[in-house]
């Protein structure tokens, strides 16, 4: 039971590492389409 309860938490803390990642890479994705849009409308 208490040998579940940390790998649960492993996981879920796993989870929300990866979520965190994907959310990293699509704020930088947004903000160099958004840098490249800045440069070529100026």
């Amino acid at each position: 039971m208490w040998h579940k309860t940390i790998s649960t938490t492993t996981e879920i803390c796993i989870i929300q590492l990866y979520d965190a990642t994907i959310l990293n890479i699509l704020s930088v994705h947004v903000f160099i389409c958004i840098f490249l849009s800045t440069l070529k409308s100026s």
